[in-house]
């Protein structure tokens, strides 16, 4: 292993030969990886595939490339993936799935901010379910409440009862409801979750697998929160998922289901 990883900084000693092959994502990547001393097997493999000539990636921190990553590793085709991007905001800003859809992904975008649905439905061909995932039946009592008047940041909260001029009203749905909808789609597929929902993404989470769903691939923002931080390593313990790379994702974990 040693061998390998002295191999490959050898043939890139040369930033001529290395320059042309990175944009300053790219750069910023090799920096990190190497910053954080994590030289595993899979690290190199990533790095290496990363530094292939791949299409634009728009996910916040890279998740969009290490899925593509593990479709090329597993030989699968981009047909063979369906997604379920939760939080999906405006279909392209960040998003985790945009990519694979250009590359032939199918999937079911789920966002809730009804004054973006013109916006994502002309940026995006994926099924839209313009809907807030919540964990109980609740459906009446949820407003989406945006943190100030001009901010992009919004939370689905209950009893929101404050007079606000900074809150919408907001269609809902469960996990359940929109998993068993769409049951036949992703089933023999590669399916993988993207949840990012400003602080109820870990309910969210337990809620699809307490209904039997169990995604290959998981993204999740934690955002360092203490607690969201230990819930998905006893998910993984409890559901057969490895936990990668967590000291190079930022804000998120990325779980792969291990078979």
């Amino acid at each position: 292993m040693i061998h390998n990883i002295i191999e490959w900084i050898y043939h890139f000693r040369d930033l001529k030969k290395i320059a042309p092959l990175l944009n300053f994502q790219k750069f910023r990547l090799i920096l990190r990886i190497f910053a954080l001393g994590e030289y595993s097997k899979e690290y190199v493999e990533f790095l290496d595939f990363f530094l292939k000539p791949l299409p634009k990636n728009y996910s916040s921190d890279f998740q969009d490339i290490f899925v593509c990553w593990y479709l090329s590793k597993s030989n699968k085709p981009f047909s063979d993936l369906f997604f379920f991007d939760i939080g999906a905001y405006d279909g392209i800003t960040k998003s985790n799935t945009y990519l694979l859809e250009l590359q032939g992904a199918t999937g079911v975008l789920i966002e809730p901010n009804l004054l973006l649905s013109d916006q994502i439905q002309k940026n995006r061909v994926s099924i839209i379910e313009m809907v807030g995932l919540v964990v109980d039946q609740n459906y009446d009592k949820y407003k989406l409440v945006f943190d100030n008047k001009d901010s992009q940041q919004a939370k689905l909260l209950l009893d929101y009862n404050q007079v606000n001029q900074n809150s919408i009203d907001v269609k809902t749905s469960t996990p359940k409801d929109i998993f068993e909808k769409y049951q036949v789609d992703f089933r023999n597929k590669i399916l993988y979750v993207s949840i990012d929902v400003e602080g109820n993404d870990l309910p969210l989470l337990k809620s699809i697998i307490q209904v039997g769903i169990l995604p290959d691939i998981v993204s999740i923002e934690h955002n360092h929160h203490k607690l969201v931080k230990r819930e998905p390593k006893k998910l993984a313990i409890n559901y057969g998922y490895k936990i990668f790379f967590s000291n190079f994702f930022k804000n998120e974990f990325v779980l792969v289901r291990v078979h």
